[in-house]
């Protein structure tokens, strides 16, 4: 939420953020599934990431298939600070730290979806058909769920302004109503049933193998 660039104590209190992502997930069954891209998200293939400092191939795949993602929308997204990059910048960034920050063998698979356009339903969306809306007032994104309705207020986590959403022409579409939120308000909205909706779409894709692999893990583990 800081509008200027963090200083070296404040980078470092947000390098954390893996470790602390690993805690909130102890004890989940599922939590296995997910373990090796919550902590090691932010390695790099030339060893300059964290929290290990892993390098090349000792970086789990799907770690490094997720930084290429986590970065692309991070670059994308609007931020307090700034707003979101075109997809052709985002994707030439990438292509630029091949081998640095980003595996090459992925980085070359996702800038061939982006530039074929099959990663345009994605971006700027917080769900299929959903469009991601941006705060006027300080920038930041505002979420929309699919089982939200016209008449509802969300609210903006960085300014804590508040929005009713009004139908639109083709979506709804959230407007300032001048008043603030309440701290309940501003609590984190966990969206359920996309998360419901990711994990069976996960698991349906999963080799047979490895999902028979996973739940004897878990089986071992109770």
């Amino acid at each position: 939420r800081k509008p200027e660039r963090l200083t070296e104590l404040e980078y470092e209190v947000i390098k954390t953020h893996p470790d602390i992502g690993m805690r909130m997930l102890a004890g989940h069954p599922l939590a296995s599934l997910v373990k090796d891209t919550i902590r090691l998200h932010h390695e790099r293939p030339d060893g300059q990431g964290y929290p290990m400092r892993l390098s090349g191939e000792s970086i789990p795949e799907v770690a490094r298939m997720v930084a290429i993602c986590d970065a692309f929308d991070a670059m994308t997204s609007h931020r307090p600070y700034r707003q979101g990059m075109h997809r052709d910048k985002a994707l030439g960034i990438l292509s630029a730290e091949k081998g640095a920050q980003f595996d090459t063998r992925f980085a070359d698979i996702f800038i061939a979806l982006g530039q074929a356009g099959h990663l345009d339903h994605i971006m700027g969306h917080s769900d299929d058909g959903i469009p991601l809306q941006s705060c006027p007032m300080c920038g930041p994104t505002l979420v929309l769920r699919k089982d939200q309705l016209a008449g509802e207020k969300i609210y903006c986590r960085n300014c804590a302004g508040e929005f009713e959403l009004k139908q639109g022409d083709q979506c709804l579409v959230a407007t300032p109503t001048g008043h603030q939120g309440r701290p309940a308000d501003l609590e984190p909205d966990v969206d359920s049933e996309l998360i419901q909706r990711t994990v069976i779409a996960s698991v349906e894709a999963m080799p047979a193998m490895a999902l028979l692999a996973t739940s004897s893990s878990q089986l071992r583990s109770h």
